[in-house]
């Protein structure tokens, strides 16, 4: 219990997927004492399309980068579909084992799997972010405790993924923010600036028909070129604070 808490504690402070899914992986291969564990996971690139990695406990990676990505066999089927835990003494031996081709079963040079237990990675929407997968070549190694851990597990690396999730997407709704303010400033700057030419024009146009009128110029005129002269003083100074 106490390194569950811990591996806890660890990922629900962590932003970055692929950290949270190898400290997950690696406390599931150790807490269970399965032989080697997988979680392999989708994520989003930037323009929101799909796309499975992995990470790998207990062997080199290299064990599995000659293998495809697992598909939607009815091995893995319950997993990927959100459907529960899948714990078997002997996979060898399940009825849904080797339904599907190519293989038939296990890839050639793949690890020697009996002990099978597999738990669904589920978000709070219901998505399924993706599996922990475990093995051992030995059969019946995985026993209750096991699947509890590996459920308790999982759940908390639904947590932590949906927080990065979340953190991710407010990093971008920030920077997005940033943008517009920048936009913003600059449009607010070429705006005041062409406002500038056409402002002063008003204004000396003003002055010239207060000077052509000389003597003429009645008292409400004058008022409203004054007038008309205040107001383009105040646009100026409106302008001028976005500068």
């Amino acid at each position: 219990l106490g390194k569950l808490n811990e591996i806890g504690r660890l990922v629900s402070a962590e932003h970055d997927h692929h950290a949270i899914v190898h400290a997950v992986n690696e406390a599931a291969t150790a807490l269970t004492k399965a032989q080697f564990g997988a979680f392999f996971y989708n994520v989003l690139d930037a323009r929101g399309g799909s796309y499975m990695l992995y990470t790998i406990s207990g062997v080199p990676r290299e064990r599995f980068s000659s293998f495809p990505m697992p598909r939607n066999t009815k091995v893995f089927a319950p997993t990927f579909s959100g459907d529960g835990v899948v714990r078997v003494d002997d996979i060898t031996k399940d009825p849904r084992y080797g339904q599907n081709t190519p293989y038939h079963g296990m890839p050639e040079g793949h690890l020697p799997v009996r002990s099978y237990l597999a738990a669904p990675v589920v978000s709070r929407s219901g998505e399924v972010i993706g599996g922990i997968f475990l093995g051992h070549e030995d059969v019946a190694v995985f026993d209750e405790r096991a699947e509890a851990v590996a459920m308790a597990l999982a759940a908390q690396a639904a947590v932590a993924i949906d927080n990065a999730r979340l953190y991710g997407e407010a990093k971008h709704l920030i920077r997005a923010l940033e943008q517009s303010n920048r936009d913003l400033d600059q449009f607010a700057y070429v705006t005041s600036h062409d406002l500038k030419a056409p402002l002063r024009g008003i204004s000396s146009l003003s002055e010239w028909l207060e000077e052509d009128l000389g003597a003429e110029l009645r008292g409400d005129t004058k008022k409203h070129l004054d007038l008309l002269r205040g107001r383009v003083r105040r646009m100026e100074a409106v302008s001028y604070t976005h500068l």
